[in-house]
């Protein structure tokens, strides 16, 4: 079942909306996009105060494996980060209780690499050639946008019409949800995603239905 749901969900839905500015700047033409958990799930949580960065490094420590996609997330009215995080032959799901620390999911929720499609294998191996971790790409958004993430992952993977690595990241400002492409080998911005053919993905697609 697991399985499944990964091979359906790893790969996201092309969202097309107008460009925003952010924080007064004009950042890789962010997009407003509808976020998966409505932003009051929120609720008087600040995701600042365990941010993504922070919340990647736990799961990362605890699990052994990479981060490749990550979100925030309200169980309950527990506030927790649910994320897919790949080893060396695996990929997992984890989820984070941002309140306790807690990590559940991984030691249960995995499947081989290689029990994926090859559009999903696509994925995977373009991921392994991110040369920047996504915590930092997370941290230069927030830095630049002066707000906390809630969403990122692989914006697209590499194809012999696209030879730029990114990924997209989702701050929440002004009340929005909105989406910033960040380069996966330079951590550099991305001012214009679409005129290098990149897709405007949800990172929250590439997660599969919570852990239990």
């Amino acid at each position: 079942m697991l399985a499944t749901t990964l091979r359906k969900n790893l790969l996201g839905a092309v969202i097309v909306a107008p460009s925003l500015l952010l924080a007064g700047t004009a950042l890789a033409a962010p997009q407003l996009l509808e976020h998966r958990e409505p932003l009051s799930a929120l609720g008087d949580f600040d995701p600042a105060s365990v941010s993504l960065p922070t919340a990647i490094t736990t799961i990362e420590a605890k699990t052994g494996g990479k981060v490749m996609n990550i979100r925030f997330d309200d169980a309950g009215g527990a506030p927790v980060y649910d994320a897919v995080v790949t080893t060396s032959n695996n990929v997992g799901l984890a989820r984070l209780d941002a309140r306790t620390g807690v990590l559940s999911g991984f030691d249960h929720n995995q499947v081989s690499d290689q029990s994926f499609d090859w559009e999903h294998q696509r994925d995977l191996k373009s991921f392994a050639k991110a040369t920047v971790p996504l915590s930092k790409a997370i941290a230069t958004v927030e830095q630049v946008a002066g707000t906390p993430a809630v969403n990122a992952g692989l914006a697209t993977p590499l194809t012999p019409s696209n030879d730029v690595l990114a990924y997209n990241i989702e701050v929440v400002k002004y009340g929005r949800a909105q989406r910033v492409a960040v380069d996966a080998t330079t951590d550099e911005l991305i001012a214009d995603p679409s005129a290098l053919g990149l897709s405007d993905r949800d990172p929250a697609e590439f997660l599969p239905v919570a852990p239990q």
